[in-house]
């Protein structure tokens, strides 16, 4: 029973994360083929660009600074191809990317190409630091991938770039496409990389995020918000708002000082004993005084726990309805008393929302409790909890479907779950729409066509 519950649990956390130590997508071997190109390597690395993300509206010059290494032969310059490429006819590589096969891209022919001079030491091994100004780009919304060919020979993959749809400004948390967290805390932590991504998020019109961080309070009293200060500073500078779901709980606050056992070993209980039900209020309050600042801060809903399943958790949530409830009151609480309009949510499927809000004797009550009801992976054919939350006067948002592998499916997969009544859906992964290559200076570093798409999809 207890390896059946380890392989349970094994599969359900390789069902949500990329496979390990692929290439992306966009340069896996029968891609490059389509694409006339050779993989990148580290001697031609993009450094910089114009604009965060590489995503430039109609109108703004596309300047690049690229690092370049001699190798044996003198470098005198290199050439610069500009190729569009989509993937609109939803065809598939063999092998497995983060929740689909990996999608074949299209070569929409060259759009055009630049040669830049290179001052370089004239010895093997030398490295400069060059600018590509004005690279001719076309105005034409669309992805385009730029190659290298070092002395105009063996072009070689250098980055992607998209041309798209400048959203309006201000806040725009109602954009449909709505985006996962992940790109702003799973990449590197520098204030500069983070306060980027957040911009890239922006100029893609993505106006809110599912962000997942936890009760920072190493010692009773002693709240740290440093790192939270990084990632919700940043998004406000951005106008992105944040839905911020809740996780594991100080060891101070648990039975035994760490993570309480459960069914599955590795996924033991982070949730504290109910005498710290206190502490934990006083924490949501100090943390929406914090973030919200009135409605001008990133914090615009909290939840607790992503998927917080009774008794199988992925998440470090393995208690029971009755102390989910206990605690959620303590949410709403604290956030009510610092605005009302700060929206409390639950339960990532209409399923736990049931559970913990709509069952026993007073669900009229309880459900007084949630705001916004959210979902995760439920198929339109059985997206039933849009209903539920229409029925309780409530908002409803799928925060994790992450299946938009290609442009073509990025409408697709909004407009089935929009119809079905979701306000907002988290439709892909982060590695969906972003990637790196050798010596790229963070992970999420340069756009696919998915980018482009939910830039469509939420300006058009």
């Amino acid at each position: 029973m207890q390896r059946m519950m380890r392989a349970f649990a094994m599969v359900l956390a390789a069902a949500v994360s990329p496979a390990g130590g692929a290439e992306p997508d966009l340069l896996r071997a029968g891609n490059l083929k389509i694409l006339n190109c050779a993989a990148p390597d580290t001697k031609y690395v993009l450094v910089g660009a114009s604009q965060p993300g590489n995503v430039f509206y109609p109108g703004e010059p596309v300047d690049l600074r690229i690092k370049v290494t001699r190798g044996d032969e003198p470098l005198s310059r290199v050439r610069l191809e500009i190729i569009e490429i989509a993937t609109r006819e939803n065809r598939y590589l063999e092998g497995m990317s983060t929740m689909t096969p990996p999608p074949q891209v299209e070569n929409l022919g060259v759009r055009g190409g630049l040669d830049v001079p290179v001052a370089i030491e004239d010895k093997p091994g030398a490295a400069a630091e060059i600018e590509a100004r004005n690279v001719p780009v076309p105005q034409r919304y669309g992805t385009y991938l730029i190659t290298l060919a070092p002395n105009g020979r063996n072009p070689q993959f250098l980055c992607t770039l998209i041309r798209a749809h400048r959203p309006a400004d201000g806040w725009h948390v109602d954009f449909p496409v709505f985006g996962e967290g992940q790109f702003i805390t799973h990449d590197s932590a520098k204030p500069e990389h983070v306060a980027l991504r957040a911009r890239t998020l922006s100029r893609l019109g993505i106006g809110g995020v599912r962000i997942e961080l936890g009760w920072s309070e190493p010692r009773p009293g002693e709240h740290d918000f440093k790192r939270f200060d990084l990632y919700l500073n940043a998004l406000e500078e951005a106008r992105v708002k944040a839905l911020v779901t809740m996780g594991g709980h100080p060891y101070w606050t648990m039975p035994f000082g760490q993570p309480t056992p459960a069914c599955i070993p590795e996924k033991p209980d982070h949730s504290c004993m109910p005498k710290h039900y206190d502490a934990f209020e006083r924490w949501i309050e100090a943390f929406c005084r914090r973030y919200w600042k009135d409605g001008n801060g990133a914090l615009w809903a909290i939840e607790h726990w992503n998927e917080p399943w009774e008794g199988i958790s992925i998440s470090g949530w393995e208690s029971d309805s009755n102390h989910y409830r206990k605690l959620m009151k303590r949410i709403a609480a604290a956030c009510r008393r610092v605005d009302r309009r700060i929206k409390t949510a639950a339960a990532c499927s209409i399923m736990n929302t049931e559970d913990k809000f709509l069952c026993g004797d007073n669900p009229e009550k309880l459900i007084e409790l949630v705001d916004l009801f959210t979902d995760h992976y439920v198929p339109p054919r059985t997206s039933y909890g849009p209903m539920v939350a229409r029925y309780w006067g409530k908002e409803s948002t799928d925060t994790e479907s992450w299946i938009a592998a290609t442009e073509v499916l990025l409408p697709q997969v909004m407009c089935q779950f929009l119809a079905c009544g979701q306000d907002r859906v988290t439709p892909w992964h982060p590695a969906m729409t972003y990637f790196s290559v050798p010596g790229s200076p963070y992970q999420y570093h340069m756009p696919n066509p998915v980018a482009l798409a939910s830039n469509v999809f939420n300006c058009m």
